[in-house]
């Protein structure tokens, strides 16, 4: 279980009253996961393209990175219109997506980073985490990943 003591101070998200279920969509590109129902809410962590997601009832977009940690921190942009995006190196260059430039975007950006213990915390107690889809650059196994969930309903993904 997340332990909420850190974040006491903060309230969990307000979503509506119909809401039971929770979609969350950790770097979710210009694509995020949509809430399927009026039962599900669905909130995207997207630093970078973030604004340029459509609006979308009962969906939230997050403009931040989501680590192990929280703060400030630099984000290197890739891929045209900035549609990759990595908080550290790629581990494996030659990849088509991070060999190509930015297309005149800066190569790094200055970046909101909150960590996945206060993303879960800031998830009201009484909705279920249903689906929880990571595309982030961490040194974890996705049985890592989703222990970092704690809630033990969520369908990990990466």
């Amino acid at each position: 279980m997340v332990s909420t003591t850190a974040f006491a101070g903060l309230q969990p998200l307000a979503l509506p009253v119909t809401v039971l279920y929770i979609f969350i969509n950790i770097g979710s590109n210009l694509d995020p996961t949509l809430p399927s129902s009026a039962e599900v809410a669905s909130v995207a962590f997207e630093p970078v393209v973030g604004c340029r997601i459509p609006h979308h009832e009962r969906l939230y977009v997050v403009h931040a990175a989501v680590s192990d940690m929280e703060g400030l921190s630099s984000m290197a942009i890739y891929n045209k219109a900035g549609k990759s995006s990595t908080l550290g190196t790629p581990a494996v260059q030659g990849r088509a997506w991070s060999d190509q430039s930015s297309h005149g975007m800066k190569p790094q950006i200055l970046v909101p980073v909150v960590s996945m213990a206060s993303v879960l915390a800031a998830m009201p107690p009484d909705k279920t985490i249903w689906f929880l889809k990571t595309d982030m650059q961490v040194r974890a196994t996705t049985t890592e990943r989703c222990s970092l969930a704690g809630r033990g309903s969520a369908v990990c993904t990466t």
